[in-house]
C-alpha cells in the first residue's frame, strides 16, 4: 500500500484538479452542524492526500492534522501549506496505527480512502486508531464504496483526459469486481504529455475493498463508534455530500458516527 500512490502522487493534483474541494468541505460543515453534540474545532484529515481537504479546513480556522501513508503526497502537502502560510500539520503515517498522542473533535476519511483497508484485520486496526484519537462525542465522517453498486459490474474501463496548462494526462483505469472478496482492483495506466511528447508513463495497481452498510455499522460498533447515518455521495452534484438516503444505484455513500 505504501508504494500505490508512488507515481500517481506527483500528478495527483493535476489529474484531480477540477475536483471541488471547497463545496465538499462546505457540506462536510453542514454535517458538523447537523450531527455534532460538540462544536468542531480540531480535525483529523486520515488519508489527506496532497491536502486538499485539510488547507480549506485550516484556512476556515480549524487545527487541522493530516496523516497519510504516502510520503510522496505529504510532502506535497506541506508545501502547499507553507505556500499558503497555513498553520496546517501533516504526517507520513499508516491509518491502521495513528501515533499523535493527541485526541480531535472530528475525523475525516474522504474520497474512497477507507477501501484501502482490505481485510477484516486492516479495517478494525484503523477505526480502533481512529477512535483512539477522537473525544468521546467526536465525529467521524467517511466515505465509501457500496457492495450494491458492484455486484452487477464485474468489469469495466474508464479512459479520461485532464488538461491543465500546457500538460495532458491520458488515465486509463481498467476494473475488475472480484465477488467472492468483495475487492475491486483497479489497473490506473497514466500518460503524460507535454506538447506532442509524452515526458512520463506508468501503470499502478490498486486493490480497494467495498462495503455493505450493515458490516460498516458492525465493525463501527466493535471499535467504539454510533453509526448515525448514511447518505449518498454526489461527485457531479451541486452538493456532493448530500442528505439523501442511500439506494441500491448509489455509487459512494458517506457514514457519518460518533464516538460513543
Amino acid at each position: 500500500m505504501v508504494n500505490i500512490y508512488a507515481k500517481y502522487g506527483e500528478y495527483y493534483d493535476l489529474i484531480y484538479h477540477d475536483k471541488n474541494y471547497e463545496i465538499e468541505c462546505s457540506n462536510i460543515e453542514d454535517y458538523f452542524k447537523e450531527f455534532c453534540k460538540i462544536k468542531p474545532k480540531s480535525i483529523l484529515d486520515v488519508a489527506c492526500g496532497t491536502g486538499g481537504h485539510a488547507l480549506i479546513f485550516a484556512k476556515k480556522g480549524y487545527h487541522v492534522t493530516g496523516i497519510d501513508i504516502s510520503k510522496v503526497m505529504i510532502e506535497q502537502a506541506r508545501k502547499k501549506a507553507e505556500n499558503m502560510r497555513l498553520q496546517a500539520i501533516f504526517h507520513v503515517q499508516d491509518m491502521r496505527k495513528i501515533k499523535l498522542n493527541r485526541r480531535f473533535d472530528a475525523a475525516l476519511c474522504l474520497f474512497g480512502s477507507i477501501g484501502y483497508m482490505i481485510t477484516d484485520w486492516d479495517l478494525l486496526q484503523a477505526l480502533k486508531s481512529i477512535r483512539d484519537h477522537l473525544v468521546d462525542g467526536g465525529i467521524f465522517i467517511f466515505d465509501f464504496w457500496p457492495t450494491t453498486s458492484y455486484v452487477t459490474r464485474q468489469r469495466w474501463y474508464t479512459p479520461r483526459k485532464v488538461v491543465k496548462n500546457d500538460i495532458t494526462i491520458i488515465r486509463l483505469m481498467k476494473g475488475e469486481f472480484i465477488i467472492s472478496k468483495s475487492l475491486l482492483k483497479l489497473e490506473i495506466e497514466c500518460y503524460v504529455i507535454k506538447g506532442y511528447r509524452v515526458i512520463d508513463h506508468f501503470t499502478e495497481n490498486h486493490l480497494l475493498r467495498v462495503f455493505t452498510i450493515t458490516e460498516l455499522s458492525h465493525y463501527l460498533v466493535e471499535c467504539g463508534f454510533k453509526p448515525l447515518n448514511f447518505f449518498k455521495v454526489d461527485w457531479g452534484g451541486d452538493r456532493v455530500y448530500t442528505f439523501d438516503e442511500v439506494d441500491a444505484a448509489t455509487s459512494n455513500a458517506c457514514c457519518i458516527a460518533l464516538a460513543a
